[in-house]
This record gives structure tokens, C-alpha cells and sequence, in this order.
């Protein structure tokens, strides 16, 4: 982010939202459910940029150690609609950056929620489309195999992708694929919700915990130990989330982008602009 070409990507990804170009200091409102240092360098390349920001976090969030937030709302994981669209209403922010994918999932929530209250909720909904793209864009995001489709119509070397819902569909994917392979979960981020696995009764273990809700009490820890209240709404609903299937491949093959893609799209620069507008901004809008 502050590589005078991220900034000129944050320029565009600003141009590409619909904000006035006259705007000199855009402000935005970064939302984190969790308290990642990265939200931190994201807000201090956000201010050195010339923005505004103002952020919707969990307490004791390492933001409030940098001088470049200059306002802090509280992010409840019990209410977490409730204190984004606070913040939102409080903030009126020209752009929503979510720091993480639990509160871009949130965001969409918030969306919907607000699409039923009609004119009461078009300026959040308007804000949210401009900030994440167009909303037919969201169920793409939130769902690993569809977002790998749509990277992949892009250009972007993904690996080979598939939805695991039996272990039986496992087991097809080992025979075609062989180890090691990567299971994930929808839902989840930042590590957590992917193992890495390299034979038959691990990769069964691992998708049966992956498939399973979290555990009370783990959620219990997270809620009284780190603070962390995300865990205990998906513990009490006790939904099961899909779990998906992705070869194993290597970090140096995984950053690629196709030479024709960079070619057709007027070389690497270009390129990389256009991929980042697709992930931040919503590829759908393109296929309008």
C-alpha cells in the first residue's frame, strides 16, 4: 500500500467506485472483526495517502496505538449489524474497506438487511455497492469454488477447485488428485478453517472438523480469554459450513497470472490493476 503503484490502484479502485474526482480526501471507514496488526499499515497507508480514516474494530485494537484513525467505533461480535450500521451512520464515510472476510460477509448481511427497509436504507445499501461491487457479486465472494471460477475466467492461475460434501466426494477428489491437498471452509479466514493434509484417514478427520460448527466452549475461550466474541453466534445457530477442495501448489507457482491475460489487458501493470478491481470491486460488474 505504499508502493506508488498500490496508490495509484487506491486511485483507481476510487475512480472505478463512482466518488467525485474533486473529493481531495476521501473518507474512509475500515471494518475489522479482528485485531490484525495488518489493519493497522493498512489505516497508516490509508492516512499517508491522503484519506481520511475512521474505523469500526473490537476494543483494544492496535489502530488506536497509530495516529492515523482518527475516530474509533466499537465492533460487537454478539451485534455485529448493529454496531457496522452505527458506525456507518456516525462516520458517513465515502468508502467501507473491510479489513477481513468475516466483515465483508458481515457487510452483505447488512446489505440485504437494509434492502428490506427500502428508502430508509438505500444510502447504506448505495455505500456498501460501491465499497464491494454490485450485489450479485456477493454470493461469488462469500463462496470459495464460485470465487475461484471467476478468478480463473480472469486470467488468474487458481488451482483446481471442488466442493467436498461427502466423504465419498473426498475420496473421488484424492484418487483424481492425489496429496498433498488442501481442504478449507467457507466462512472462514486468516488462517483458520484450512488444513493441509497428506493422507486418507487425515483428510477424513480434517473434513469432519472443518464440517463440524465450533464448539461451545472453544467459543467460550475465544469470548473470555482473547476477547474475541465472533465465534459465539455461529456456535449457538450451529450451522455447518461447505467445506471445498484445492490442490496442493507451491507459493511460486501460486502468484501467477497468465502472459496472454497481461497481453490482452495491455501488459503486467494494467493487468494487475484490472485483477485487483475485480476481487475489490466486484467482477460482476463486468458482466453486466
Amino acid at each position: 500500500m505504499t508502493e506508488p503503484f498500490s496508490l495509484e490502484r487506491l486511485g483507481y479502485a476510487l475512480e472505478l467506485s463512482g466518488l467525485d474526482a474533486v473529493i481531495d480526501a476521501p473518507n474512509i471507514l475500515l471494518a475489522a472483526t479482528d485485531r490484525w496488526y495488518p489493519t493497522a499499515r493498512l489505516g497508516m497507508a490509508l492516512a499517508n495517502a491522503g484519506c481520511i480514516v475512521e474505523a469500526v474494530c473490537p476494543p483494544n485494537h492496535p489502530s488506536g496505538l497509530t495516529q492515523a484513525v482518527r475516530r474509533m467505533y466499537r465492533y460487537s461480535g454478539l451485534s455485529p449489524l448493529v454496531s457496522l450500521r452505527q458506525a456507518i451512520s456516525e462516520a458517513c464515510p465515502d468508502l467501507v474497506v473491510p479489513a477481513d472476510d468475516l466483515a465483508t460477509w458481515h457487510l452483505h448481511d447488512l446489505h440485504k438487511r437494509e434492502s428490506k427497509r427500502g428508502a430508509a436504507g438505500r444510502e447504506i445499501c448505495k455505500l456498501i455497492e460501491r465499497s464491494l461491487g454490485a450485489e450479485e457479486s456477493f454470493s461469488i465472494v462469500s463462496t470459495r469454488n464460485a470465487f475461484m471460477q471467476v478468478a480463473k475466467e480472469e486470467g488468474i492461475r487458481v488451482p483446481p477447485t471442488a466442493v467436498i460434501q461427502s466423504t465419498n466426494e473426498l475420496h473421488e477428489w484424492i484418487a483424481r488428485t492425489g496429496f498433498p491437498t488442501v481442504l478449507k471452509a467457507n466462512g472462514t479466514s486468516g488462517g483458520d478453517g484450512v488444513r493441509v493434509v497428506n493422507a486418507v484417514q487425515e483428510a477424513e478427520r480434517a473434513f469432519y472438523k472443518l464440517q463440524s460448527p465450533p464448539l461451545l466452549a472453544r467459543a467460550v475461550k475465544h469470548a473470555v480469554i482473547d476477547r474475541d466474541l465472533t465465534l459465539i453466534r455461529p456456535s449457538f445457530l450451529r450451522r455447518r459450513p461447505v467445506v471445498n477442495a484445492q490442490s496442493f501448489v507451491t507459493s511460486h507457482k501460486a502468484l501467477g497470472i497468465h502472459d496472454r491475460s497481461a497481453a490482452k489487458k495491455g501488459g503486467p501493470n494494467q493487468s494487475q490493476v484490472s485483477v485487483n478491481h475485480c476481487v475489490f470491486h466486484g467482477a460482476s460488474q463486468q458482466r453486466r
